[in-house]
């Protein structure tokens, strides 16, 4: 399978609504993620610079929100709030000197200790980082969505991203389904086969009808 290009990668693709379904959270949290926002006594800068009122996002603007997602479920006790994960992003950000910190196979590698390091100087209550006997390492909803990710080689970016974990055939990459789900190896999405499905056609008939195990077509129902 070959890789995208980082061109292909940066490519506005996503509506904030379809990122924020397939991140799993709300498109409310989504835009003030984009957007940042201000209410009265409380205001949030953006991470990523948008101008339009629904901005499309890329695939790495997608795997950050994904990552971001996953590091305030994270936190013991309430979620981490989002301003606290946007300072840590912009933190790692000016280390890693690169724009999408989140979406690189270094967070995986440096983050627990990075984030460190961003907690010594910023203390906070609820902690991104996770100290085990003085190794710091990255939650494990983080490190798991990080694991479900490949990485190309030359710049160390997220290149595709299996939701359900690399285990269940369903992947998510530019250039691939428009961006969307798609079966691994395939150009048919998830949600193609969920609409036969809805439509009455049963498991057996759409393993048969798009040349897939039954057990395939279930995951992309699951993952639809």
């Amino acid at each position: 399978m070959t890789k995208p290009a980082l061109s292909t990668r940066t490519s506005p693709l996503y509506t904030v609504s379809q990122a924020a379904r397939l991140a799993g959270t709300t498109p409310q949290t989504a835009r003030r993620w984009l957007l940042g926002y201000r209410v009265a006594g409380h205001s949030m800068q953006p991470v990523f610079s948008r101008d339009a009122e629904q901005p499309l996002l890329s695939f790495l603007d997608l795997i950050e929100l994904v990552v971001a997602v996953r590091f305030r479920r994270g936190a013991p006790g309430k979620p981490m709030p989002l301003e606290r994960v946007r300072s840590a992003h912009h933190f790692m950000r000016g280390v890693l000197r690169i724009d999408h910190p989140f979406a690189s196979t270094r967070l995986r590698s440096e983050g627990g200790h990075i984030l460190h390091d961003f907690e010594t100087a910023d203390p906070a209550p609820r902690t991104l980082a996770v100290d085990l006997h003085g190794n710091y390492v990255l939650p494990n909803l983080v490190t798991e969505q990080l694991e479900a990710m490949d990485f190309a080689s030359e710049d160390g970016l997220a290149v595709r991203w299996f939701p359900a974990g690399k285990a269940v055939p369903i992947v998510v990459a530019p250039g691939l389904g428009t961006g969307l789900p798609v079966v691994q190896g395939t150009n048919l999405r998830v949600s193609v086969i969920k609409a036969r499905f809805d439509s009455g056609v049963k498991i057996e008939d759409l393993a048969d009808d798009f040349d897939l195990d039954s057990a395939t077509v279930q995951a992309a129902l699951r993952a639809a």
